[in-house]
């Protein structure tokens, strides 16, 4: 091969896509196929050991008869970066002459019907929408507080964090949600405490109830042991603006500001601290009230409701005013009276009066209601107890007990915390995981109804495939639970609680249960979690089993199998197998014996030394219950070093294989069933000389021993060898972020993890079918012979949006129940645990959804079948025509990746109206913002234009056969990217930074203009790095794992014009060909000076423009025209922040006209 064309052949990132054209087009080596009727083709191309070439076509639509697609005579070769758990290139090659096989497969369109959600809250619909009233609560947390608004008839329902869900939820007092937001305060903050006024003359009118939460501050989330702050606002009349009440900072930790109670009165607000002994008060009445946007930003410290006293007291909890107006104050076992008729100007707390001081073991909240008094207690009790105003008891509602295990018990309230009286009945809200629940009882402690879910982030559940009104859904952080499902209703139930973690990171709770976790040694608080979600069935001879394979964790196999024996009644963790450092046991002096020679032990502490220990000496570890408690025992668990071991799958026959083949077998059962694993016995499923690559994400096996390597790219082995590779060029979600839009069917982009077993197909030489899912939301099916099949979903930003009210939320209400069509739905990034399974009765469901466990039908599997095995010879004369296509590709590839500048013209008169018609403009030069993959008539495109125009910087945006982006809810302003819709820019204005740069400087700003509604916008100005900034000035962006700040975010929305028009273009498209398309075209003026724009001609700067697209409440996806690199739609830091050296070249000259 003449070297030119080699080096040309070796830069092509991706072959072309082929396809019959009929009216000539790209051409290559012919490769033909016939149908009997309509059907989705995959072609592959195997050479003469039958070993994958090419992956050539997938899931493509032809109709029947004769067809011929076009091979341009690559390989799949992977690039550099290939199997190193990263994103990677292709490096494909022409292959050599000789003698290929053509192998197939055709079906049906697969088609997808919504049955039902399980554990939905009764949310109507169960996952959110643009109006925020669908969804329930929020999903990282637990239901915390409750307050009746008695004057609106409504009840406000608060947790701690919400990511997806809402933190703050208005019900009315039928339990229908009315509207919901995420967090206030600042990013992730949900409500812990919810108080009203109950009256006085200097009670605040605009402030219909207080909610306060406390959080880290600013920046301090990588500090070992980050200060508290407690965030206080007031809501009024609108859940979008809230009104900043006090920023409250100085507590030793965050533990240290966990609010126990709080409770208002003639505008002043009271809060218990019981972790800090202390109680403190605000008089809400001396401050300005100023309504705000939700910005976390805006906390006033001048403007900061003043302190009004703070008090020593210990163990307070719970706070409420009785009727006259005295302060119950409620510590473990007692209720403090403090008669005080204003708390503005107490010095010294006065002696209490001891309202009850037996009957209460370890109270948690108070609130009183026509005289009584009542209390959520825990201890052995987690019960409501009903006092008197004198202190008498009265009664006591719900069973005690409290956590339960075993069969569920609806009358048994498990954590009980916050609570409202709403007439004739008090709301409890339950801290609890398993399930979160809101219960509803009558004063006489009947339960009347009760509201349980959300699922967490994520979602997930699955059925028993033997018996499918049995559901399990685990819980990755708490434990799992068994829900009795009624098919012809939709409705269900909690039966049975499976699991439970004992140990949790809350501070309220850990109180309860016996220390807070940091108390526990670092190596074992890192493996705690990671073996406790049992969730998937598995029959063996006469037990049911139920493991933790696709509940542990979110975008990986786990590090640790764990086998559940399940009876029926009792559901009891009986063997696990493993990474040695995710057994928390193992770090116990009892255990120091069983670790290879060589371990760190006694220096389990140190966190360097175990990591660095483990990453050079992989240890497994296999445990099996020998006497049935239940409990890790040193004699029970075997501990050997191994040559890797990070990820592991677990079969349907009980085997487990690492994530580099090791297989590690059942060797014998105990008479009850438990499994004994055989560590001496491993063996390998991958032949020595086809050893696994880099570091595999998994391995799954299905039941013919056919074993696929979960990588980049997918590989996959029969009878160990290797037979076949598919590309997988952005493997797990951190890889996706940098994937672009889905160019061609088949494509995988950000995968993660295996989401089914293997199904078996009617045709075995197929393999089986198993189920991939992807951080974009879709789930992609293949076969264990390397087929692929179909994408389930939408591709993430290209389809439909589960918020989209005008399709899915009517599509629910007219089509009562099942058979909502859910083809294309677009599910949001971060689904970490759907799941896909076929039940005995035949019939393939998905369970998924992020913010909700959907049932959806999956109907078409049935229709797989191969095609019929043709082969292909390759000789000199087909390789030479290999070469002329792709030397004609290289040619035309080289000529449009031409990047050149974005044109500014500079008019020094203003002569642009912000109306969103453009004619004012003339001549325009525009740059591409989103190219589809296949240019024609149907397909969408955005453009971007810019001038200065005077004053101004004018920026035109246009949206070609695109339906209405949508609005943005800009209910956290300083987030605007995150919360839909918006035209972005960013722009580096001083001409003396440094081209190069790779981090934000001064001058670097980025604008996000948002339409709200028809009529009204908001417009944020973000500068990351503005010199002489003071810490308490810059807003925080947040993730769990990183805080980055920008030194100034300011509304410039009464600065900048804004105005959208549709019309009619006729377009000249890449095909040479033009047509009349559908323009939305949008307008916007913001002044120079806000932006520290001085143009002259020939001034050179960085610079972007882009869109964010995405539904009322979420973006799901970002488009830019030179910067690429923005996948990431999940990570707020990753979000915010500015890249410049991903920026181009603007350009600024005078203007034509």
């Amino acid at each position: 091969m003449p070297a030119l064309v080699a080096a040309t052949l070796s830069l092509l990132a991706a072959a072309a896509v082929l396809r019959a054209e009929p009216d000539g087009g790209e051409r290559g080596i012919p490769v033909r196929f016939t149908l009997d009727k309509p059907g989705n083709v995959t072609l592959v191309i195997n050479d003469g050991n039958d070993v994958r070439v090419r992956n050539l076509i997938q899931d493509t639509p032809f109709a029947a008869g004769e067809h011929t697609v076009y091979w341009d005579g690559l390989d799949d070769n992977p690039g550099k970066g290939a199997h190193a758990g990263g994103f990677y290139s292709l490096a494909r090659q022409l292959v050599k002459p000789g003698t290929y096989t053509v192998r197939g497969i055709v079906h049906d369109p697969i088609d997808l019907r919504y049955q039902f959600s399980v554990y939905d809250g009764r949310g109507s619909p169960p996952w959110p929408t643009e109006d925020n009233k669908g969804g329930w609560l929020a999903d990282h947390t637990a239901p915390q507080s409750a307050l009746y608004l008695p004057g609106r008839g409504q009840i406000v329902i608060g947790s701690a964090v919400a990511e997806g869900g809402d933190g703050v939820v208005w019900i009315d007092t039928k339990g229908k949600k009315l509207r919901g937001i995420r967090y206030f305060g600042g990013i992730w903050t949900g409500a812990k405490s919810l108080a009203r006024d109950v009256g006085g003359p200097k009670a605040i009118a605009d402030i219909a109830f207080y909610a306060a939460a406390n959080w880290i501050p600013t920046g301090s989330s990588r500090r070992a042991n980050p200060p508290g702050e407690v965030r206080l606002v007031g809501f009024g009349d609108n859940e979008k603006t809230a009104i900043p009440v006090a920023l409250v900072q100085g507590f030793e930790s965050e533990t240290a500001a966990e609010i126990g109670g709080m409770a208002a009165r003639n505008g002043v607000v009271l809060a218990s601290f019981p972790f800090s002994g202390k109680l403190m008060a605000w008089d809400v009445s001396k401050m300005t009230i100023k309504p705000s946007l939700l910005k976390h930003w805006d906390w006033d410290p001048a403007n900061n409701a003043p302190l009004a006293g703070e008090w020593r007291i210990e163990d307070a909890r719970g706070l409420s005013f009785d009727g006259q107006g005295n302060l119950l104050v409620l510590q473990s076992k007692r209720i403090l009276r403090y008669r005080v008729a204003d708390w503005r100007g107490v010095k010294e707390l006065p002696n209490p009066e001891v309202l009850v001081d037996s009957g209460l073991e370890s109270a948690r909240q108070i609130t009183t209601d026509g005289g009584s008094i009542y209390v959520a207690d825990w201890g052995t009790s987690h019960q409501i107890k009903v006092f008197s105003e004198d202190g008498r008891p009265l009664r006591v509602i719900g069973h005690p007990g409290g956590p339960q295990i075993g069969k569920y018990d609806p009358l048994r309230m498990q954590n009980p915390y916050g609570l409202t009286v709403v007439d004739d009945r008090i709301w409890v809200t339950e801290l609890s995981y398993l399930p979160k629940r809101v219960s509803v009882w009558s004063l006489d402690g009947r339960l009347i109804e009760d509201f349980i879910g959300p699922p967490q982030y994520g979602a997930g559940g699955e059925f028993d495939p033997r018996d499918k009104t049995r559901f399990y859904l685990a819980d990755q952080n708490q434990g799992s639970m068994e829900f009795a499902v009624d098919w012809k209703t939709g409705q269900s139930r909690v039966s049975r609680i499976l699991s439970r973690f004992p140990v949790s990171r809350n501070a309220l709770l850990n109180d309860e249960q016996g220390g807070p976790v940091d108390a526990i040694p670092l190596a074992i608080r890192r493996g705690m979690s990671r073996y406790m979600s049992p969730q998937s069935t598995v029959y063996h001879g006469e037990h049911r089993y139920l493991t933790n394979l696709f509940s542990e964790m979110p975008v990986s196999l786990p590090s640790v199998v764990g086998i559940w024996l399940d009876d029926g009644e009792r559901c009891r963790p009986v063997a696990a197998v493993g990474a040695a450092e995710r057994f928390p046991d193992l770090f116990r002096p009892e255990f120091d014996r069983k670790w290879p020679e060589g371990a760190p032990v006694g220096q389990w502490d140190d966190q360097k030394t175990v990591l660095s220990y483990i990453q050079k000496h992989p240890v497994l570890a296999a445990w099996s219950d020998a006497n049935a408690d239940g409990l890790i025992q040193p004699d029970e668990i075997v501990v050997q070093p191994a040559k890797g071991g990070r990820r592991f799958y677990i079969g349907r026959d009980l085997e487990v294989v690492s994530e580099i083949g090791e297989a590690i077998r059942v060797k014998s059962y105990l008479p009850d069933g438990t499994p004994v694993y055989d560590l001496d016995g491993r063996r390998s499923v991958v032949a020595g000389d086809n050893a696994v690559s880099g570091e595999p994400f998994g391995m799954m096996v299905d039941s013919r021993e056919r074993a696929v390597s979960i990588n980049g790219p997918l590989s996959g082995y029969e009878k160990g060898r290797l037979k076949w590779t598919y590309p997988n060029q952005w493997p797990s979600l951190h890889s996706g972020h940098a994937a672009p839009e889905e160019q061609y069917p088949g494509q995988l982009r950000a995968t993660t993890k295996p989401v089914s077993w293997p199904i078996p197909l009617a045709d075995e030489s197929l393999g089986e079918l198993w189920f991939y899912n992807s951080d974009r939301g879709c789930i992609y099916a293949m076969t264990t012979q390397g087929y692929f099949v179909t994408r389930l979903f939408g591709t993430g930003g290209s389809g439909p949006s589960s918020r989209d009210p005008n399709r899915y939320l009517k599509g629910m209400l007219t089509a009562k129940g099942p058979g909502m069509d859910w083809n294309n739905m677009q599910i949001a990034g971060e689904n970490f645990f759907p799941r896909v399974q076929r039940l005995d009765d035949g019939q393939v469901y998905a369970i998924t959804g992020k913010h909700c466990a959907g049932i959806i039908r999956v109907n078409g599997i049935d229709s797989i079948r191969a095609l019929p095995v043709s082969t292909l010879q390759v000789g000199p004369e087909q390789i030479q025509q290999a070469v002329a296509v792709q030397l004609q590709k290289a040619k035309a590839d080289a000529a449009a990746a031409t990047d050149g500048p974005l044109n500014v013209r500079i008019s020094q008169t203003a002569g642009i109206v912000a109306d969103g018609d453009l004619d004012d403009w003339g001549e325009m030069d525009w740059v591409d913002i989103q190219t589809p993959a296949k240019p024609g008539i149907r397909a969408a495109y955005i453009k971007a234009s810019v001038r200065v125009d005077g004053d101004n910087l004018a920026l035109a945006y246009r949206f070609l056969q695109q339906r209405r982006p949508g609005h943005n809810t800009g209910e956290t302003p300083v987030a605007l990217f995150k919360t839909g819709f918006g035209l972005d820019l960013m722009l580096g204005v001083d001409p003396a930074a440094s081209a190069g740069r790779k981090a934000a400087a001064p001058g670097d700003t980025r604008l996000i203009v948002a339409p709200l509604s028809d009529d009204a916008h908001l417009a944020m100005l973000y500068k990351q790095v503005v010199p002489g900034t003071p810490d308490a000035r810059k807003v925080p962006f947040s993730s769990p794992s990183r805080t980055i700040t920008f030194d100034e975010v300011r509304d410039v929305s009464s600065l900048v014009s804004m105005a959208t028009k549709r019309k009619t273009l006729q377009v000249p498209l890449p095909t040479g060909k033009s047509a009349q398309l559908s323009a939305i075209d949008y307008e916007v003026l913001v002044p120079l000076r806000e932006l520290g724009l001085k143009p002259t001609p020939g001034l050179v700067c960085k610079g972007d423009i882009g869109v964010l697209l995405g539904e009322r409440g979420t973006t799901l996806q970002r488009v830019y025209w030179h910067n690429k690199a923005t996948g990431l739609v999940n990570d707020v830091p990753g979000e915010a922040t500015l890249v410049p050296q991903m920026w181009g070249e603007w350009r600024f000259d005078a203007a034509r006209r």
